[in-house]
């Protein structure tokens, strides 16, 4: 494999042994513009073992700078007839496809152009070889049995197998059998497992053959290509280099927004040359068809849950190192599912912590760690992810069925960025952080707790490389601006303005942007194509055409990919508004302790900068301070900037008020005539794990609370929430959110006011309206930070005489499916629940880390 990067452009028509690419190179970041490369003819240039030439980028030793937008075809003939724009500092080019969807225009020319590529595949015309590829071999026939072998024979699994017939006989399941029986029984099962999860990289020609379909569906989709960056595969091409050298696997951890994003990936590695990575996959994905030709490109399937099935953990452990101890490359998405809000959710740590696990242990010696991350003009799935997030029934999902969509077939999507974080040594990772734990170097970190707490280090690590490699994608500016809007709409003047604005902010913020090559009013009237009008309206009517929101829900999935970057500004702007109304003169302390309220409150749904509340919050301060937004804390003087960073964190607000609202549904005593008290809580209305009732379990509360299932909790949380919007409680109908609800009610189980046992759900005893006003006053100070009303201050309690009225028929309907719910399960599941701490900080204020 050469070290030069192949780039085809998607919109040249191909020869008879070329293939449309969906694939475009970004130049280095703050490189000036590239002078138009001499045009020259050669051939046979970065051939293969087998003679072809892959279609290699030349490099600066060849007279061309590295990033430069200049490619070669596989015959080794330049290919410049695409259009392409730079800009000044060389951060994006955008080719635009020539030709396609030109079926119904010349049929004929479309299918020999359909026949050439798939001759191209099936022959193994060029980069489409893939051999020579830098890894540990795959792809040879032998390559699943092997596997099987190697899993199957482990002493860990035979172990496993010999405990899962003891237990057969024993009698758990469905009775107990003879030894004999138990232990084919036994086995039948770990073979059938392993089968399940061993991917299926045997076949070469069966990969071309899907490189070939997914390269024409991306194509298609994504008419704007695939982008990646050049510095940043080169980096990556040395690191996978040196591991293949060492014998050490990769681990690729990426950002997951779309089904999508299992398509891209692979073609991205098979385009450029790399070992395909084993990819861990959710087990709905494994339907007839498409699930065959999904392990066939390296998945592999996995449950949802492991539950209590020591077997297929053992087989699933044993197959992730065996993995490793071949040095073969492996894909697991870090959130474990899609994001269906747009933004980072928090990393799930099943497939880390066998990996951390097989480090620590000295079973692998080491993995290199490369988080990604995958930005999308548009998202296929966003409708589906709101009906999933209003409450509906999700439909099974598949890829097939995405595919087949109608919608999937317009071909307007724009574009696609790859980012790729440097590789990182994970042994290093555990080495620093080893150190900085026990800095007198008395012994490895063998504490269960030190363990967990180094996973957690890593997981957030993992998400911090993935936010500072993403590319901010242009319908994240065109969306974030809208949604941030006092006004119904926005003029094409002022919306290019704002973008421009916003675009500035990012990149002042250490952001990237993606796709700024052409002005920026031409690339906001693409994205407004691609987002269609039935996500953007437009007014023409008017003596100036007027854009305004249709689908908020939809468009607020894009606007939260730009919230990572702003969320300190957005906290200190929320906060500032609040004391502002509050009082003629900002109080410091206070505001820290808002700032510190609203940050705890909101921790499971950003990542905050490292360091603490007060030094975030004076560098805050003096950038607010810098950029014309604040003269002080006492003074606003852009209040447009100012609203723009509270709009982003309003909608967020508003989920976990209604959090805080919907645990009175867990009272079936709540009536109307409930008081409300006003101000803040005080530190009395906390509660710590001395505070309860000696008859109490601290870990799960007491055994007398009124027990709902959590099915039916969360069913009544969304008939109340819609009713709330409808009849203008609610001024965000994207705070209907079921996924931020379970974030917050995850946090509210932490600081003890839910508790759980297996399915069912409780509002702890503590938290009862009767007992205290721990609860009004918790859902209150939440309120005080939600937006105001039509410009007009929320001094008033956190619950209208309406609101009071509808949650009080909420919990009285609720009531009544408990009449009919089984009790709780007498061994309740054990939460990692630690004692409740204050919700208003005192003191020193809380220290903002990963």
């Amino acid at each position: 494999m050469p070290s030069t990067l192949p780039n085809t452009p998607i919109d040249k028509e191909p020869p008879a042994s070329a293939s449309k690419s969906a694939i475009q190179v970004i130049p280095k970041l703050n490189d000036p513009p590239a002078p138009p490369p001499e045009r020259k003819h050669r051939r046979g240039s970065a051939r293969t073992s087998g003679g072809r030439s892959h279609g290699a980028r030349r490099h600066a030793s060849d007279g061309h700078k590295d990033g430069e937008d200049h490619t070669v075809d596989d015959d080794g003939n330049d290919e410049e007839d695409h259009e392409s724009h730079t800009l000044p500092e060389g951060e994006a080019n955008l080719a635009k496809t020539k030709g396609l969807g030109r079926f119904r225009q010349d049929p004929v020319r479309f299918m020999i152009r359909l026949t050439a590529e798939g001759s191209a595949f099936f022959t193994g015309s060029g980069w489409r070889k893939y051999e020579n590829y830098i890894g540990a071999p795959i792809l040879y026939p032998d390559y699943t049995s092997d596997m099987m072998k190697a899993v199957m024979g482990s002493e860990a699994v035979q172990q496993a197998i010999a405990e899962a017939a003891q237990a057969e006989m024993a009698g758990e399941g469905k009775g107990a059998k003879s030894e004999a029986t138990a232990k084919k029984v036994a086995k039948a099962k770990a073979e059938n497992y392993a089968k399940t999860l061993i991917a299926d990289l045997s076949s070469k020609r069966t990969l071309r053959f899907i490189a070939f379909a997914v390269n024409n569906l991306l194509v298609r989709l994504y008419h704007q290509g695939i982008y990646i960056k050049g510095s940043e595969f080169i980096a990556l091409q040395e690191a996978a280099k040196d591991a293949a050298a060492k014998g050490i696997s990769l681990l690729f951890l990426p950002s997951h927004k779309s089904h999508v994003d299992y398509l891209v990936i692979s073609y991205v590695f098979y385009r450029l040359g790399l070992a395909l990575p084993h990819i861990a996959a959710g087990q709905n994905l494994n339907i007839p068809i498409v699930g065959g030709l999904l392990k066939k490109g390296g998945a592999f399937f996995i449950r949802r849950s492991f539950g209590n099935d020591p077997l297929y953990s053992a087989i699933f452990k044993e197959y992730i190192e065996t993995l490793l101890s071949r040095g073969m490359n492996i894909e697991g998405f870090i959130e474990g599912t899609r994001s269906r809000t747009g933004k980072l959710l928090p990393p799930r740590f099943g497939l880390l912590k066998i990996v951390l696990s097989a480090v620590m242990s000295g079973r692998i010696k080491d993995v290199m760690v490369c988080p990604m991350s995958i930005g999308y003009d548009k998202v296929i799935e966003t409708e589906s992810y709101v009906n999933e997030l209003l409450g509906r029934p999700k439909e099974p999902e598949s890829l097939g069925q995405l595919v087949n969509s109608t919608s999937v077939l317009q071909l307007k999507w724009g574009r696609i960025d790859v980012r790729f974080q440097k590789p990182w040594s994970l042994r290093e990772f555990i080495d620093n952080e080893c150190m900085q734990r026990n800095p007198t170097g008395l012994g490895p970190m063998e504490n269960r707790l030190n363990s967990l707490t180094l996973l957690r280090a890593l997981g957030y690590r993992v998400l911090s490389d993935i936010n500072q490699v993403s590319v901010i994608m242009p319908s994240a500016l065109v969306g974030t601006v809208i949604l941030t809007l006092r006004g119904r709409g926005v003029s094409r003047t002022d919306l290019v303005t704002k973008v421009e604005w916003l675009r500035h902010q990012v990149l002042l913020k250490g952001g990237k942007v993606a796709e700024f090559g052409d002005a920026t009013a031409v690339i906001v009237d693409r994205v407004l194509a691609i987002l269609g009008s039935d996500m953007i309206g437009e007014r023409k009517d008017l003596l100036e055409p007027v854009y305004f929101v249709k689908k908020r829900f939809e468009l607020s999935w894009y606007r939260n990919q730009t919230l990572h970057l702003f969320i300190t500004e957005s906290i200190l702007c929320t906060v500032l508004e609040v004391l502002l109304r509050e009082h003629a003169k900002v109080s410091r302390q206070r505001l820290l302790q808002d700032v510190s309220f609203l940050s705890q409150l909101l921790k499971r749904e950003f990542v905050f900068p490292p360091g603490g509340v007060l030094d975030n919050t004076n560098l805050t301060i003096t950038s607010l301070n810098e950029n014309g937004v604040i003269r002080s804390i006492d003074e606003i003087v852009d209040r447009g900037k100012f609203d723009f960073y509270c709009f982003l964190l309003w909608p967020f607000v508003e989920t976990y008020w209604l959090a805080s609202l919907s645990l009175f549904l867990l009272y079936p005593q709540f009536g109307a005539d409930t008081s409300v008290p006003a101000g803040p809580p005080t530190e009395a209305d906390t509660v710590s794990a001395t505070d309860r009732s000696t008859n109490d379990d601290p870990m799960t509360g007491p055994t007398s609370e009124t027990w709902f299932l959590e099915k039916d909790f969360s069913n009544a949380v969304q008939d109340l929430a819609k009713t709330l919007y409808y009849e203008g409680e609610l001024a965000y109908f994207e705070s209907i959110n079921k996924e931020i609800l379970k974030n917050a009610w995850t946090s509210f189980q932490e600081s003890g006011m839910l508790v759980y046992r297996g399915q069912h759900v409780a509002l702890h005893r503590d938290w009862h309206p009767e007992r205290s006003d721990r609860l009004l006053h918790k859902t209150n100070y939440i309120h005080r930070f939600r937006r105001d009303k039509d410009g007009v201050a929320r001094f008033s309690p956190p619950m209208s005489d309406r609101a009071v009225r509808v949650v009080g028929v909420s919990a009285a309907k609720l009531a009544e499916l408990q009449k009919n719910t089984p009790p709780p399960p007498l061994e309740p599941a054990a939460p990692a629940s630690p004692p409740f701490k204050s919700a208003l900080p005192t003191g020193e204020p809380k220290v903002f880390k990963l």
